[in-house]
Parts: structure tokens; C-alpha cells; sequence
């Protein structure tokens, strides 16, 4: 039951910074909120299998939505 809840809070979680690199990219037009969006929603599928593998790709995806507020376009 426990793993189940986990599976789904980070599920939750993935979701999340996929739906605020998307808001972000609307704004700014910028490939790394691009690169955020795919890893979240690969993150998301790969929770599904096991949370070794989905874990790190979520981590990424923050760090590209990170270096994506951070990097000025243009």
C-alpha cells in the first residue's frame, strides 16, 4: 500500500515540474524548459516500472527546469 502512495506522490511530482516547465516555455520560448518537459514526462512513465530508474530523470528535470530560469534568451 505504501509503495503505491509513493509511486503516486512522485508521479504527482513529475507531473508538476513538467506542467511548470511548460508555463515557463509559453513565456520564454527557450529549448532548455523543452528539455525539462521531456524529462518530466519520461519520469512519469518510468515511475510507473520502478523508482531507481524514475527518480534520476526527475532530478534532471528539475535541473533543466533550473538552468532554464536561470539562462537568459537571446
Amino acid at each position: 500500500m505504501i509503495d503505491t502512495l509513493v509511486t503516486g506522490v512522485l508521479i504527482i511530482l513529475a507531473v508538476l515540474v513538467g506542467v511548470l516547465a511548460f508555463q515557463r516555455w509559453r513565456r520564454k520560448k527557450n529549448l532548455w524548459f523543452i528539455l525539462a518537459i521531456v524529462a518530466a514526462v519520461l519520469a512519469a512513465v518510468v515511475f510507473w516500472s520502478s523508482w531507481t530508474n524514475g527518480f534520476p530523470l526527475l532530478l534532471v528535470a528539475a535541473v533543466l527546469l533550473f538552468i532554464g530560469m536561470r539562462i537568459k534568451k537571446g
